[in-house]
């Protein structure tokens, strides 16, 4: 990992409840996000579990997160919810993007893949990526903690972060 990173907005949803953010490493060609969604567009084996991840991002983003969807995964947290909000089964093979719920309206979106195993650490497919979900969040949190990110006093937004710079080491 590259010792440098930003946040950076996600665009593109047509709600305003929620404001996505991604990290931006440095050397790399797009934020964490924009590499989850280029590396598994086309998949058949996920086709549906991705539409369906992208609906619940827009769902959010029109009603407002609410934390009880998200997977507890340590500090951070996964999506697609959890098996008992899901209006299919997953099977198998099971897409998860790891990300961090600050609140309803603030959302960190990281990357993923196909997880293959009961546990993320095991499966070659995530590990790598969540480890890195862990140690943004780590640093996010931190940062949050010390008022180096700026939330406005609702926690809708994060005033500053076009000015943040995250040390990955």
């Amino acid at each position: 990992m590259n010792n440098f990173a930003k946040i950076l907005r996600i665009e593109g949803f047509t709600g305003n409840r929620v404001k996505y953010y991604s990290v931006w490493v440095e050397g790399r060609e797009s934020n964490e996000f924009e590499d989850f969604i280029s590396r598994h567009i086309g998949l058949s084996v996920i086709e549906e579990q991705l539409n369906y991840l992208i609906r619940v991002l827009e769902k959010f983003s029109n009603e407002g997160a609410r934390k009880h969807y998200f997977r507890e995964e340590r500090a951070f947290h996964a999506l697609p919810p959890k098996a008992r909000y899901l209006e299919f089964d997953l099977g198998r093979e099971q897409i998860r993007l790891y990300c961090l719920y600050v609140s309803d309206n603030i959302v960190f979106l990281f990357n993923g893949g196909i997880k293959t195993k009961d546990k993320a650490q095991d499966c070659k497919n995530v590990k790598a990526f969540f480890k890195e979900a862990e140690k943004f969040t780590q640093i996010i949190d931190d940062m949050i903690k010390d008022k180096q990110i700026v939330l406005n006093k609702n926690f809708t937004e994060i005033l500053n972060y076009e000015e943040i710079e995250l040390w990955l080491t």
